[in-house]
């Protein structure tokens, strides 16, 4: 925890507040652990070269990975030019690839590429499918952003956990086809969460975390995972977050939340200068406490900036809706 005295939000709590908390299932709570079991059995297991990719890799190490796969460097390229991005010229190589589109999107598509190995599902939850990875796309791409506004280093490992946050939500939405909804009818973020527990028990943060472990992931990625709906609901002075994995877990919650905002509930339209984090909602309640806590206050600043519309806004040309 950090020492210093926190401050608790000044508005009243609101009622949801009151009627929500998020679950964190101890060790012992067998009926739990075998409910998120029982849903990540519907997730094949993914590519062997998901645990490469997590790693932190330069731009010539993501090449000499990928080149070395010619089924996943040829998917890679079948990805880029088709209508899932706007690229105004062909790609015909990796390594243009890698040039033109950034580093980290094209190690974003092969991530998908490598989770993709999926038996075919109803046209609802492809359509889930398909926004829950633009979202990812698009939080992965915001991420980087804020971390380098602020100067961190590890970006590709931020951008990589913001993007792997979202698997448990894909495990959900292959479990049960009526969940592909939550992510398809303009759901709120706070109500599906609700409705997720409610039926299931438990949330996507915990099944992420399972499916971690079990691919065999980072140890210190599957705990960001285990967390990274904390700032939801939990007050920052009661965060169980400290140093690098506070500052991680908060930066990848607040891009995914915009990145949500912007793909499930608007459809991908463009925005002006917008500060998302003084919207009234729910999932941003408790976000000035965290950003003070992780002393990463710039955060804010910089998002209100014509520069990061502008970046934004030319990440959602990139990803068809």
């Amino acid at each position: 925890m950090n020492s210093k005295e926190e401050k608790e939000p000044s508005c009243e709590l609101p009622n949801w507040l009151n009627d929500f908390q998020l679950i964190f299932p101890k060790a012992t709570d067998k009926d739990v652990t075998l409910r998120i079991i029982e849903i990540t059995k519907n997730v094949p297991r993914p590519h062997p070269i998901l645990k490469s990719l997590t790693r932190e890799i330069s731009s010539e190490q993501l090449y000499e990975l990928l080149i070395a796969d010619a089924e996943i460097a040829a998917k890679i390229l079948q990805a880029v030019n088709s209508a899932a991005f706007c690229l105004e010229q062909e790609v015909i190589s990796l390594n243009f690839a890698i040039i033109y589109m950034g580093m980290n999107l094209v190690r974003d598509i092969a991530l998908k590429i490598a989770l993709s190995n999926m038996d075919s599902y109803t046209p609802k939850q492809n359509k889930a499918f398909k926004n829950i990875w633009a979202s990812g796309f698009l939080g992965s791409c915001i991420s980087t952003l804020l971390a380098r506004s602020i100067g961190l280093r590890n970006t590709t490992e931020i951008a990589t956990q913001t993007l792997l946050s979202l698997i448990g939500d894909i495990a959900i939405v292959s479990y049960q086809p009526h969940f592909a909804e939550l992510y398809t009818d303009n759901i709120p973020f706070l109500e599906r969460i609700i409705i997720e527990q409610q039926e299931l028990g438990t949330n996507a943060a915990l099944i992420g975390e399972r499916l971690a472990i079990e691919w065999d992931l980072p140890n210190t990625l599957a705990e960001r995972i285990r967390y990274s709906l904390t700032p939801l609901s939990v007050p920052a002075a009661e965060s169980p977050l400290t140093g690098e994995n506070l500052q991680s877990v908060v930066l990848s919650y607040v891009a995914s939340r915009i990145s949500e905002l912007i793909i499930l509930k608007n459809d991908g339209m463009k925005f002006d200068n917008k500060n998302f984090l003084t919207l009234d909602c729910p999932e941003f309640f408790y976000l000035q406490d965290y950003l003070k806590l992780a002393e990463m206050t710039k955060i804010e600043t910089f998002i209100n900036s014509s520069h990061f519309t502008r970046e934004l806004n030319q990440f959602i040309n990139r990803i068809i809706i």
